[in-house]
């Protein structure tokens, strides 16, 4: 059997733009080396922040927003994907950090109709009293904002996509890639029309080694930390990213129980930390990964504690220029290249689904903009 559409890698993306491509009436196959959702990659954890105000830069808002909608067509109320808790951007008032995205979320705000405020130290801690921040510190909060379950969504993007006629093949290694041809580790082949690469991690294998130069896998870590005291706050408290110092902080209400802890990880100079050996990696967290964590939370959520209910390890994909890499391969047509997302793309997972599709329908996408491009390394 020959497919319209074979995609590599079924996680965040891939997930997405197999469910798409099944619903537009494509005979799609998606294949993936673990069995998604799973706990290899960067999609697992629970909970992914996601906001309409990308101060990333104004060509992901479109994207955030056809996503958003398109997901709220088919989520079961019952059991959403998405919930909405608001969003809190903190740091030192003005530092580049929170000007930067006090402008950008601001002019985004009004060129999009997103609704933003921004609060001072005061205002915050009557408002989130989980939060204890000095006053020299400003806070733009976007309450229409909240987080994805991304596990979740892998797993109603599959489903739906069977139910659409896919086929999905898991557990299944990809060991080459040519026009028209996938070749898997068993030896069988998958002829397709068109082919998109959402390998994310393992995604430097299958591009030329000039542009692979520019991805990078790193490890990124998180912990429960246990709450002492005021479990609602925790709660109810918005998601939030909390930067000083080139630190910074991000964390998620506390959706687990009073004895569930409160999830927090930490981002310090992702782009110059070294790249994972896949091979070798581990997903288990160490004793000086938990430390610098709570080094952070510390001060400014004084009612966890250091003791960590469980800890989780990830992989982000990040790119030399923090953008997507969206293209097609430049050495072979028909094959489309969706990865290295920076860390911040599982917010735009359903739009870039919906874009991936587009393009190899028309080759064009209204979501689809030349910063995702290889040329910009030219």
């Amino acid at each position: 059997m020959k497919y319209d559409l074979a995609i590599v890698g079924i996680g965040s993306h891939g997930s997405a733009a197999l469910h798409r491509a099944a619903q537009e009436g494509l005979k799609v196959i998606g294949i993936d080396r673990f069995d998604p959702p799973h706990t290899r990659g960067s999609h697992h954890g629970d909970t992914r922040i996601t906001r309409e105000a990308q101060f990333e830069g104004d060509h992901l808002v479109k994207i955030v927003q056809a996503g958003n909608k398109w997901r709220e067509s088919f989520e079961d109320k019952n059991d959403p994907l998405f919930v909405k808790c608001g969003c809190l951007n903190i740091g030192v008032k003005n530092s580049d950090t929170v000007r930067d995205i006090a402008a950008a979320a601001s002019g985004v705000a009004q060129r999009c109709n997103i609704e933003i405020e921004t609060l001072d130290a005061a205002t915050l801690a009557k408002r989130f009293p989980v939060f204890q921040v000095p006053d020299n510190f400003d806070v733009v909060f976007e309450p229409n904002a909240g987080y994805l379950r991304p596990e979740a969504c892998i797993a109603k993007n599959i489903e739906m996509a069977r139910q659409y006629g896919a086929k999905v093949l898991v557990n299944t290694e990809v060991t080459d890639i040519a026009e028209g041809r996938i070749t898997l580790a068993d030896g069988r082949v998958i002829e397709a029309e068109q082919i998109i690469i959402s390998a994310g991690a393992y995604i430097k294998k299958f591009v030329p080694a000039t542009f692979a130069q520019k991805i990078k896998p790193v490890r990124m870590y998180v912990g429960w930390f246990k709450i002492k005291e005021n479990y609602e706050a925790h709660k109810n408290a918005p998601v939030f990213c909390l930067d000083y110092n080139d630190y910074g902080i991000y964390g998620f209400p506390a959706i687990d129980g009073p004895d569930g802890g409160m999830k927090v990880g930490v981002e310090i100079d992702v782009f110059n930390k070294p790249a994972l050996d896949l091979a070798t990696h581990t997903y288990e967290t160490t004793k000086e990964e938990m430390d610098e964590i709570f080094a952070g939370v510390l001060e400014y959520l004084p009612a966890l504690s250091y003791d960590y209910v469980r800890s989780a390890a990830c992989i982000y994909t990040v790119v030399t220029d923090d953008e997507f890499i969206i293209d097609k391969h430049p050495l072979m047509k028909g094959v489309w290249i969706c990865s290295a997302c920076s860390g911040h793309g599982f917010k735009l997972s359903f739009g870039i689904g919906m874009m991936l599709v587009d393009l190899v329908k028309t080759g064009k996408s209204a979501l689809y903009t030349d910063k995702f491009k290889f040329s910009r390394f030219n």
